[in-house]
């Protein structure tokens, strides 16, 4: 795989710098990483910038970023 130019990570605030933080998803051990998460499809990021409200707590929403065509979801953590 080549190295991309940019990497890009989407956030619903303005940030200055990027601090890891601990990740909840549902697509294994690398979803659940205290990291800063980044991708080279700007679409994929874009996503992660939007603010969602939660129908309950524990939800939690993925972008499956292997995926050809962009793939959502949103599912009940634990569940």
């Amino acid at each position: 795989m080549l190295k991309p130019d940019y990497l890009y990570h989407g956030s619903p605030k303005k940030l200055e710098i990027l601090k890891p933080s601990q990740a909840i998803g549902f697509s294994g051990a690398g979803d659940n990483e205290n990291a800063v998460y980044a991708v080279a499809r700007y679409e994929l990021a874009v996503a992660f910038a939007l603010s969602l409200t939660a129908q309950s707590a524990s939800a939690i929403f993925s972008v499956d970023t292997l995926a050809q065509s962009t793939n959502y979801s949103l599912k009940r953590h634990g569940n």
